[in-house]
């Protein structure tokens, strides 16, 4: 969903960075006290991490930009909500400004007669990210809102989770602390190798409405069947959170607090998730979040941190909007730094990296030492993987040197005596390589698995940051003619408009489309419909006698062979053959035990559909095969 381009003509920011609205990758900015780090978009998602673990779920999608930690907003006066970052509810904004500075993140943002500011930090001396958020009532009107955090609970190691996200799902509990009204989360140990992980996320204000603390962390149940963090059943009108804990199948962190502004008036609250070794030192972060003064300590603190951390390596507020573009090119995978050309020249594959004591597991940005001109950008590059590294960002900075003689040997001892042996060669670090002692399918490798190539004598950081993808020459769009010599279909069925088909009966279909099974794809829904055929006696138009409704889904391995989608006006059809194939699959007999049979027959070609497999009454199926 795309929402309306906001207007950005308000909130002036003295010292801030403002990440561009519409960019190829999104923008980031890292936070991070060297335990517990924070990636966040320009667009509000990002990702949470404690030491190697994710504490709450993220996936690499530069186009959806749709996973982190959310908080929603509605109005109980007139029904309005939205949320403070774009993402998820996407919509229109009156005035907004996302501004990234060294030590946290802000989000501004206008509606209507309401100002809202959530700023983001992480806590230096606890292993906690802070979210306070400020609300402004600009109105002559009293206001009142329920505002609800949203996040996915990981605790686990991103590869992990991702290979197999529903078994990871198994080993978490989460508990609700009624005394600071805070949600705690565990990972249970799968050996005896293995220690225990902990959660907390905890909500704190100024002059609470109430007491209650409504809580929920089964996703099932707050999200509903079929829907995601843009349209979630728990911020329908006048629904409660459920108080679900447990060993739940879909773990999430939802806490919900009622705000009350008077005419004029400004409140505060703060939301608080982190991350511990054990039950007692969850509880007493959770303990220590509870009252609102920590979470502005936590600015505070935060704020003399970046001071002395920029002091140390040397930087300026622009070089960190500097490092910030560089940083969202390695989060996220994207044309503009790449090269094109080594991804088509590659033969070779992750292995091709081993012999060079480089894994390929983490991002790689590539430094191409071409002149004496690129040692600059070398050197700002270290500068820049300190940093990074210091932020939270695992990746291998390789350098390239591609000249020959005494410089290849002089800025190898120059970078050996700035960054020392720890990081030279390691998981992580800094490799460097010289041109002429690797073969040139390794250095294509380099460089097509790299996604940063700089340097070769393209000008300092910043110029190349600017630089633009080449556009991609694409084929000619395919053009189906309208008159094809192909016979007229006797049986078809239709995924889009309601449209009469043939004679003996119609087929509909109408989204929205769920999936019964993770992994297959629904084709629609099918609505057919047994009608009386055209006579002399009846009517032009025939009148349906029954009707019946199913869900066709068919696994991505089959689609090749029982599916081919054309183009028919705006609607879309299936093959004739297919829908017979569908329709003889199913053994239509009295007898309860045949339909159960015709029912496992169908299951091993197509998902099991929410309301039956694709069922057909038997006159029907006898007059579509006559």
């Amino acid at each position: 969903m795309i929402a309306d381009k906001p207007s950005r003509r308000a909130f002036p920011v003295q010292g801030a960075v403002r990440p561009k609205p519409e960019t190829p990758v999104p923008d980031v900015a890292l936070l991070s006290n060297g335990r517990y780090s924070i990636m966040i978009t320009a667009a509000g998602a990002g990702s949470s991490s404690w030491r190697d673990l994710d504490v709450t779920r993220w996936r690499e999608d530069a186009t959806r930009d749709c996973w982190g930690q959310f908080i929603y907003v509605r109005d109980l006066t007139d029904g309005a909500l939205w949320s403070i970052g774009r993402q998820p509810l996407c919509r229109a904004i009156d005035e907004v400004a996302v501004c990234f500075h060294p030590d946290r993140a802000e989000f501004r943002r206008r509606d209507n007669d309401i100002e809202t500011c959530l700023a983001i930090c992480v806590a230096p001396d606890q292993d906690a990210e802070v979210r306070l958020v400020t609300f402004v009532n600009h109105g002559a009107r009293p206001r009142e809102f329920d505002l609800t955090s949203y996040t996915e609970v990981c605790l686990s190691n991103r590869r992990t989770d991702q290979a197999a996200p529903a078994f990871a799902k198994l080993f978490l509990e989460t508990e609700f602390l009624p005394g600071p009204g805070a949600l705690i989360a565990r990972r249970r140990p799968r050996g005896a190798d293995e220690k225990q992980v902990w959660a907390i996320h905890v909500t704190a204000m100024d002059n609470p409405v109430s007491a209650e603390v409504e809580y929920e962390t089964d996703r099932a149940r707050f999200l509903g069947r079929g829907r995601t963090p843009a349209n979630p059943a728990a911020l329908d009108t006048g629904c409660r959170l459920s108080g679900t804990t447990g060993a739940v199948l879909d773990p999430v962190f939802s806490l919900r607090r009622r705000v009350r502004l008077s005419p004029g008036g400004t409140a505060r609250i703060a939301f608080v998730t982190g991350a511990a070794e054990n039950h007692e030192g969850a509880t007493t972060l959770a303990q220590h979040f509870r009252e609102l003064d920590a979470a502005s300590r936590a600015f505070d603190l935060a704020r003399e941190s970046a001071r002395k951390e920029l002091r140390e390596l040397d930087l300026t507020s622009d070089d960190i909007a500097v490092f910030n573009q560089l940083a969202s090119a390695v989060v996220f995978t994207g044309p503009a730094l790449r090269r094109p050309d080594a991804n088509a020249a590659n033969l070779q594959g992750q292995p091709g990296l081993w012999r060079h004591a480089i894994s390929g597991d983490r991002p790689i940005v590539l430094a191409i030492v071409a002149t004496a001109g690129d040692e600059p950008l070398v050197h700002q590059l270290m500068r820049w993987h300190a940093y990074a590294r210091r932020r939270g960002l695992d990746l291998d900075l390789v350098i390239l040197d591609q000249r020959s003689g005494d410089a290849v040997a002089r800025l190898k001892t120059d970078l050996q005596a700035s960054c020392g042996d720890l990081l030279l060669g390691k998981p992580g670090g800094v490799f460097i390589l010289a041109a002429a002692k690797i073969p040139k399918d390794d250095a294509v490798l380099l460089a097509a698995a790299a996604r940063a190539v700089l340097g070769g004598g393209h000008g300092t950081l910043a110029e190349q940051l600017l630089r633009r993808p080449e556009p991609i020459s694409l084929p000619p769009p395919l053009s189906v003619s309208a008159t094809s010599a192909a016979p007229e279909p006797k049986h078809v069925v239709l995924v889009g408009k309601v449209r009469e088909i043939h004679d003996d009966y119609h087929v509909i279909a109408e989204a929205p489309l769920v999936p019964t099974m993770v992994g297959h794809h629904v084709i629609g829904l099918v609505l057919v419909e047994r009608v009386q055929p055209r006579s002399r006696k009846t009517s032009r138009r025939a009148r349906p006698v029954e009707a019946k409704l199913y869900q066709v889904a068919i696994h991505p391995h089959q689609a090749a062979e029982l599916l081919r989608l054309v183009p028919v006006e705006r609607d879309r059809i299936l093959e004739p053959a297919v829908f017979e194939k569908l329709l003889s699959l199913k053994q239509h007999r009295d007898s309860r035990r045949r339909e159960h049979q015709g029912r496992r027959q169908c299951r091993a070609l197509l998902c099991e559909p929410t309301v039956g497999i694709v069922r057909v009454d038997s006159q029907v199926h006898r007059q579509t095969r006559a």
